[in-house]
């Protein structure tokens, strides 16, 4: 199974939903990813991201950012961040069964305090417990 992770830059909440994905399935031959839509190949996860997923013991600190390409789109699962990126893989004649807007939209915490990264965190982790 291949699921993927999508934010805007993929610097905040998609590597962090990896992260956490990654640490609630470990063991499992799941294959994950994340990515953004308008962000350019080999930025850094954010420090407050990576601040927060080392306190949970997820260590994103080797995250670099990657754009989507078409060869992602043959994921299983697309879990979009928003509404607005969930509409833009609908336009782009992407299955709706497969995707979804995680914890029904996620904040972007990008430029945030250390607080604004944590709830970020703890809602993506809240909304993959079951997943």
């Amino acid at each position: 199974m291949k699921v993927i992770f999508v934010c805007m830059g993929n610097t905040c909440r998609s590597p962090m939903a990896e992260g956490i994905y990654k640490k609630l399935h470990e063991g499992e031959d799941v294959q994950i990813g994340s990515r953004g839509i308008v962000t350019s190949d080999g930025f850094p996860a954010a420090e407050n991201a990576i601040e927060i997923m080392k306190q949970m013991g997820i260590d994103i600190s080797e995250h670099k950012s990657k754009r989507i390409t078409k060869e992602d789109l043959d994921a299983d699962k697309i879990f979009c961040m928003t509404e607005d990126i969930y509409s833009f893989f609908v336009k782009n004649g992407v299955d709706k069964e497969r995707l979804e807007v995680l914890g029904g939209g996620i904040f972007d915490p990008y430029g945030g305090d250390l607080e604004a990264y944590r709830m970020c965190a703890e809602k993506i982790t809240e909304s993959l417990r079951n997943k």
